[in-house]
């Protein structure tokens, strides 16, 4: 088993299987946000990234922050500002 500790936060990877197929794992640096978006300030800084990012390759590093960003940014939109549907309906 494998555990990184990042400040509070906690992640634990289990391998099974032989040291040499170990050996043969490519590790790399994956950048994500880990917090989600509670202020206005984090909701423009997450837009800005996310236009930044816009038509980066899916499964690529930017890619995979992407995802995580427009998420994160779903999430906060339809806490902060709820789509009243019955409104929509009255205007079409």
């Amino acid at each position: 088993m494998l555990r990184i500790m990042v400040g509070t936060r906690r992640l634990e990877l289990k391998w099974l299987g032989t040291h040499k197929e170990y050996d043969a794992i490519e590790v790399r640096t994956i950048q994500y946000a880990t917090e989600p978006i509670r202020t206005e300030a984090d909701h423009n800084a997450a837009l800005r990234e996310i236009e930044l990012l816009w038509g980066a390759e899916e499964g690529t590093s930017n890619g995979d922050r992407l995802d995580v960003l427009t998420t994160l940014v779903e999430a906060y939109e339809e806490a902060h500002f709820p789509i009243d549907e019955g409104s929509a309906d009255r205007h079409g």
